[in-house]
């Protein structure tokens, strides 16, 4: 299950989530712990902090995370042409993650920066486009990866639901 989720944060309130984001200190990130390559920052954030708060009524409205646990709260950073690697989250059936695509920048298609899944059914990889402001559910158990951007850092925040 993938859903899109557009327009339900405002523009102005996009605004100061991307400043926030650009607040935050970052730190090295590996999406499997033998790699001896890192690949994109990552910082956690406060699970009672403005940035949660801006989500906590959108959250109220997608039932599949409903009575999940929040088990972690981070934003992703990747620097323009870094490759990430495909993963999964969680391997259990009932695990969420959502991400928020945070940025300052108008949508540009020659940017990429899609969110990758592998679609192992039909052996096929569907690309999400990062839109600013725009907010995807998956289980989390689906193989996945980000994109970064050809020219700009891509930041996406992703809240990991159990």
């Amino acid at each position: 299950m993938i859903k899109i989720f557009d327009n339900l944060i405002s523009s102005k309130l996009q605004l100061e989530i991307h400043k926030e984001v650009l607040s935050l200190k970052y730190y090295s990130e590996k999406d499997f712990p033998n790699d001896e390559i890192s690949v994109g920052f990552s910082s956690d954030i406060d699970k009672n902090g403005f940035i949660y708060r801006c989500f906590s009524n959108i959250f109220l409205n997608i039932p599949e995370i409903q009575n999940k646990y929040l088990h972690r709260l981070y934003v992703n950073k990747f620097l323009p042409k870094e490759i990430p690697v495909f993963h999964v989250d969680y391997n259990t059936e009932d695990s969420y993650t959502v991400l928020y695509y945070s940025s300052d920048k108008k949508f540009n298609l020659n940017q990429f920066g899609e969110t990758q899944f592998y679609l192992s059914e039909v052996d096929e990889v569907k690309g999400i486009l990062a839109k600013p402001g725009r907010i995807v559910i998956f289980n989390s158990n689906i193989l996945h990866r980000a994109t970064s951007f050809k020219d700009y850092d891509r930041y996406t925040i992703a809240f990991k639901f159990k």
